[in-house]
């Protein structure tokens, strides 16, 4: 049976996440700054290009007079979220990147905190504290370090499932 109250604190979520990044979605607004801005951007639209473009980024050209590419970190060549960069819009793209990590972190920091049975209302500040805590928003300034501390509370409740239950498909989403 459909029932609307189990989808309320998602929409209250959703609707936190609207409000924050408003200028961001609605304004053409950005909220990057620090190393995002000369390092990690230019080097996302280098991997862009060149995935339109449907080539392997073997080199990165702006990088210490050309440095290999698809090894580093840093532009998550083989990361699955890289593939929003197939979107026409660069600047879409970008958005799109970083904003589906603020996503997945609010989601997962709730989802965990259901998983240990916390109340509702204890799993929404929890995660709207990730949100607007701004720890996040300036970790995601060294993007790298960002896009693996937003996964964390997604594996540890994987790995917590695995542990408890024993399901080879809770080990593999560890």
């Amino acid at each position: 049976i459909w029932n609307p109250k189990k989808y309320l604190p998602f929409v209250f979520l959703l609707s936190i996440f609207t409000l924050y990044f408003f200028p961001v979605l609605f304004e053409g607004k950005t909220f990057f700054f620090r190393d995002i801005s000369h390092f990690a951007y230019p080097m996302k639209w280098y991997l862009a290009r060149i995935m339109t473009l449907g080539e392997w980024p073997f080199w990165y050209p702006n990088l210490l007079q050309g440095t290999p590419l698809m090894p580093l970190m840093h532009p998550g060549v083989f990361y699955p979220p890289s593939i929003l960069f197939l979107i026409e819009d660069f600047f879409l793209a970008f958005h799109a990147y970083f904003l589906f990590h603020h996503l997945i972190l609010m989601s997962s920091v709730f989802a965990l905190c259901r998983y240990w049975g916390k109340s509702v209302q204890a799993s929404l500040c929890a995660s709207i504290t990730s949100l607007l805590g701004g720890y996040f928003l300036s970790l995601a300034s060294i993007y790298n370090q960002f896009h693996s501390v937003v996964w964390f509370p997604l594996i540890l409740m994987m790995w917590q499932k695995y542990l408890a239950k024993g399901s080879l498909k809770f080990f593999c989403g560890a």
